[in-house]
């Protein structure tokens, strides 16, 4: 019995230093590993950063370049916070359904489908422009779109093209919008009226336009309107803009990013796209 309270008494006491160092061990493991989930997340929303724009042929540069020179220098390019809006389809048309399986197919990476809330509503109604107020009201009834949406829908000319698009704005950045597809205005084929909502994606996305409304006819087709899109995200997440104070969101975007920058950018593309033909 002695022999064991005598083993009792001369065991060591574990040491608090030791106590204090495994805990500061703990802090920093756990540190670094939400360091490393920070990491793989910033990296995860701005791809763009990794890779950069993939490699278009030197005609799409080209055509992107002629468009873009036709552009004010002060235009500005709205972007949503996250660069990333979800979209909400609206028709039972048949021609709808071949409409969005065009859309879907043509922006597989940036149209993010929702049936809550959306920033962009893609409509597709035909006959909608002849009809009589109440007859747009019926029409419309069923899509459950945002107020903003069913008013000025409901209150654009009959005289229209049948292809309108339509951006709204929250302190700066832009908050999403509409897209309106009347088919029968013009006897739209089913590619007429997806050429349509192609094109008033890409501009809600951000492809900037020469003047304050959104006109089919001098835009761009959607093969440019895609590599446009790309640098111009690429200035986004790089941070270029001329307006100051520099706006900037908690996902890496950057609000109105430069056009310039825009341009720079695809003339490089350009110049390193020549330097690989065989004789120049």
């Amino acid at each position: 019995m002695l022999f064991w309270k005598e083993r009792l008494r001369k065991a060591p006491i574990p040491s608090t230093n030791c106590k204090m160092s495994d805990q500061r061990n703990l802090v920093l493991r756990t540190f670094a590993a939400l360091a490393v989930i920070v990491i793989c997340a910033v990296f995860a929303f701005t791809p763009i950063l990794r890779d950069g724009p993939p490699s278009y042929p030197l005609p799409d540069l080209l055509e992107a370049k002629r468009y873009l020179d036709t552009i004010p220098d002060s235009s500005l390019i709205r972007l949503t916070p996250d660069n990333q809006p979800v979209s909400r389809f609206a028709s039972t048309q048949k021609i709808g359904e071949r409409v969005l399986d065009a859309l879907s197919h043509a922006r597989q990476a940036r149209y993010r489908p929702t049936w809550g809330l959306a920033d962009i509503e893609i409509i597709v109604v035909p006959d909608f422009l002849r009809m009589n107020l109440n007859d747009r009201k019926s029409s419309l009834k069923k899509f459950g779109l945002r107020k903003e949406t069913v008013a000025d829908v409901l209150a654009m000319e009959a005289s229209s093209d049948g292809c309108a698009a339509h951006r709204y704005q929250d302190n700066g950045w832009s908050n999403g919008g509409f897209i309106l597809v009347d088919p029968a205005v013009r006897a739209m084929t089913a590619e007429e009226a997806a050429r349509c909502a192609i094109a008033g994606f890409d501009y809600l996305l951000g492809v900037p336009i020469s003047s304050g409304t959104f006109a089919l006819k001098s835009f761009p087709n959607p093969a440019t309107g895609a590599l446009i899109l790309d640098y111009v995200k690429l200035c986004a997440y790089n941070g270029e803009s001329d307006v100051s104070p520099k706006i900037r969101s908690r996902f890496g975007v950057t609000n109105y990013p430069a056009l310039r920058c825009v341009r720079r950018n695809i003339d490089v593309a350009i110049d390193l796209s020549k330097k690989t033909i065989p004789g120049s």
